[in-house]
């Protein structure tokens, strides 16, 4: 346990230290809300509490630029960073229940679909998909940071892609509690 204890951690002051470095490496610049940093390095645009790093050898038009930093402030507003830290530090220490990985995946997952959601108020959902699948293939990815990439691509997309549920449905799932709780009591009725 100890051992990969261990091992899980120096991985994560890895990368806390790789974020180190190309912060300061780049050009910081106070933007209203959060820290710009250009780097001279090749990876994906990608924010870190109030830091949104963005490489300069990225070639995006303006619109993708954009694009881009909207989902990136979307982190950092919504302070995405802490909880990635958070769910990291608590799957260092209980890496030996699968339940934590599920966990960690679910929040990533959701912190993406909101960022996409945040994007998709002033955008076609077919043009950030398109954004989406090509960034996919090019930039390095960072740990311990909000990626506009994540590995979850095409639920991203299917998520994008889906119906909003109605308030019709929504009276299905109330209707179905009261049912629900009768059948509770009756099967826990002893003889």
């Amino acid at each position: 346990y100890y051992l990969v204890t261990g091992v899980l951690l120096l991985r994560f002051f890895g990368g806390l230290l790789q974020i180190y470095r190309l912060k300061s490496s780049g050009k910081i610049e106070n933007k209203e809300g959060y820290f710009l940093i250009k780097t001279n390095k090749v990876h994906l645009p990608f924010s870190f509490f109030n830091y949104l790093f963005w490489s300069e050898k990225s070639v995006f038009t303006e619109d993708e630029e954009e694009k881009i930093l909207r989902h990136e402030l979307t982190h950092i507003r919504e302070k995405h960073s802490l909880d990635v830290v958070l769910v990291e530090l608590l799957s260092i220490f209980l890496w030996c229940s699968p339940l934590i990985f599920l966990y960690k995946n679910a929040i990533k997952n959701i912190h993406e679909y909101l960022a996409d959601a945040a994007v998709l108020q002033n955008t076609q959902t077919r043009q950030y998909g398109q954004l989406l699948l090509k960034q996919s293939q090019s930039g390095i990815r960072i740990a311990q940071a909000n990626n506009f990439i994540h590995s979850q691509l095409k639920k991203r997309i299917i998520m994008m892609t889906k119906n909003k549920s109605r308030q019709h449905s929504l009276l299905k799932y109330v209707a179905m509690l009261p049912i629900a709780l009768v059948l509770v009591l009756i099967l826990s009725q002893k003889d």
